[in-house]
């Protein structure tokens, strides 16, 4: 790309690069974990004894003595004898997570205790670190799988890459080809022919970020906020107040699953995008710790699951044996943010590549108008070489004023003009005036342009200002203010000259309409004596006069084309 690239653009430049591509495997090796250390899906806590994973332990599995027990009993309780048997069942469960997991919940007080929030607090810290990398994620989901491509399936999105950047056709040369259409055509391809396999990883890894986004979305401060300071206690939590949040813990938790390793890289990197592409980075060193602090916090989720039963939580808080976690959605629209990602980075640099493209015609153009092999240049650009990107958007209507004032105008324009003006008896005194304005005001564009240049010379008012600001290397607010104030004077400036050039052509234009065509609805009226002027050589005057007023219009035809072109650089 030839503009100035973004910051994540200059991290895919790297990524793409050979040398970062061997760094990336190097700390593949460094960071190597095993799959037990990433994977937190581990099994569930259970307990021996109890009903199966869905709660679920029909009274009529039961001896018959049991069944006619729980019969006789009901019938005195005024309840069914499946809510009899499903009461023993939860009182049976009370009694096992008191002896099995007592230092978590105290069963005679309905309460989950200190040593809970305890665990919950180990998980919560888990839940805040990758909660800021979700954050990121979130802002930009395309380009994080763009990034993650870049590191799953290499090829395929080196290939993507190609067909993706206008930039392999020359901007600086005419082409008759639809270079967008067979870009597009090529992009769609490279989309379809993306291996299976590799499709399969991405989704994989796809799932693990959106299961790290349910996880993040849980409302982890709201459950330990539940945990009070209880006199005679300590702090704990009625089983009761939390069964809505153990709930959603639970179903969270219940999806986790394996966290690859290259996603983890792919985080870290995306997460520090604005320091990787500087040289002194140590992206080895601070890669490989970030991995070894993310495998610690999935390894304390994995513990978490391991440790606390927290279905059994929920099914004795809830009565309710038959509960089991719902299976959360692990849907991924990754290729599709992924395909979206690349249309968008396509459509940023295809406006590059066209606006140069473009560009480079009308400059092209301007060259053949003024008869010139070279366009000229202004002879100071004060704003350049600043610590803040600044340009002159009117630089390019301004270089062809300073062409034209040089070449078409003193050679083709003028002189007729100037007849007209000298020997030309207008029936308005009035429309004389405004005509002989107009014409000097061109005929002082040649100088209004070099003191124009004057004033960002070193020496002048505007580029005394920007000399200063070169001097001091002042990175602050103030003077990034100051250097736009600057940069804003001197764009006023230049369109000043090109309106005021504009305004002296449509004038003139409107002048010559009156005189040459004859419209009894033009507020100008033609000349006296339009028939004799110069004499004999009145009629190659006349053709003059019409080739003129031609070459007027094809002049301000090109300004605005010139001036729609520049409005691309804002």
């Amino acid at each position: 790309m030839a503009g100035k690239m973004t910051t994540f653009e200059q991290l895919v430049r790297t990524l793409e690069s050979a040398e970062r591509q061997d760094m990336l495997r190097r700390l593949a090796d460094i960071t190597e974990v095993r799959t037990e250390e990433t994977n937190i899906a581990g099994p569930v806590k259970k307990h021996e004894g109890h009903a199966d994973s869905e709660g679920k332990q029909d009274l009529v599995s039961e001896p018959l003595l049991v069944r006619i027990w729980y019969f006789i009993t009901a019938f005195f309780s005024s309840i069914t004898p499946e809510q009899k048997y499903s009461k023993h069942l939860i009182r049976m469960l009370g009694k096992r997570l008191a002896k099995t997991d007592g230092q978590y919940i105290d069963v005679q007080k309905r309460l989950y205790s200190s040593a809970f929030f305890q665990e919950l607090y180990t998980l919560n810290k888990a839940h805040g670190f990758f909660c800021s990398l979700m954050k990121i994620f979130e802002n930009d989901e395309g380009n994080f799988y763009i990034v993650l491509a870049s590191l799953m399936m290499k090829k395929t999105t080196e290939a993507i890459a190609a067909t993706a950047d206008p930039f392999v056709e020359p901007y600086d040369r005419e082409t008759d080809k639809d270079v967008r259409a067979i870009l597009l055509r090529g992009m769609n391809t490279a989309f379809q022919s993306v291996p299976d396999e590799e499709k399969n990883q991405m989704q994989l890894a796809a799932q693990a970020i959106e299961w790290l986004r349910k996880f993040c979305n849980f409302q982890m401060n709201h459950l330990l906020s539940l945990f009070t300071e209880i006199p005679g206690y300590g702090r704990g939590c009625l089983i009761e107040t939390a069964t809505e949040e153990m709930k959603n813990l639970a179903e969270v938790l219940n999806g986790a699953g394996k966290v690859p390793i290259l996603l983890l890289e792919a985080l870290f990197l995306f997460s520090v995008q604005e320091d990787a592409v500087n040289e002194r980075f140590d992206m080895e060193k601070e890669c490989a710790n970030f991995i070894q602090t993310a495998v610690e916090q999935l390894s304390a989720i994995r513990q978490f699951k391991l440790r606390i039963p927290l279905v059994d939580f929920v099914r004795y808080s809830s009565e309710d044996l038959d509960w089991h976690p719902r299976s959360l959605d692990k849907g991924s629209e990754w290729f599709k943010l992924f395909k979206n990602a690349w249309r968008s980075r396509f459509e940023e640099k295809w406006a590059e590549w066209n606006r140069l493209y473009k560009g480079t015609l009308i400059r092209k153009q301007i060259c053949a108008f003024l008869g010139i092999q070279e366009l000229p240049s202004l002879q100071y650009h004060p704003w350049e070489g600043l610590w803040i990107p600044l340009n002159l958007h009117n630089e390019l209507p301004l270089l062809f004023l300073k062409g034209l004032f040089t070449t078409v105008y003193p050679s083709v324009m003028m002189k007729p003009l100037k007849i007209l003006m000298i020997e030309g008896e207008f029936y308005k005194r009035e429309n004389l005036i405004e005509y002989t304005e107009a014409f000097n005001t061109l005929e002082h564009q040649k100088q209004d342009i070099a003191n124009f240049e004057s004033r960002l010379s070193p020496k002048g008012d505007i580029g005394g200002g920007f000399f200063l600001a070169h001097k001091d290397h002042l990175a602050t607010m103030k003077a990034k203010a100051r250097l736009e104030n600057l940069m804003l004077t001197t764009e006023n400036e230049a369109e000043m000259i090109v309106t005021r050039v504009l305004t002296a052509f449509h004038t003139i234009l409107a002048i010559l309409a009156g005189i040459l065509d004859y419209s009894h609805t033009s507020p100008y009226d033609h000349l006296i004596n339009l028939s004799s002027i110069q004499g004999n050589m009145n009629e190659r005057y006349r053709k003059d006069l019409a080739s003129v007023r031609q070459l007027i219009q094809d002049t301000c035809n090109l300004i605005q084309e010139i001036q729609a072109i520049s409005l691309d650089y804002r």
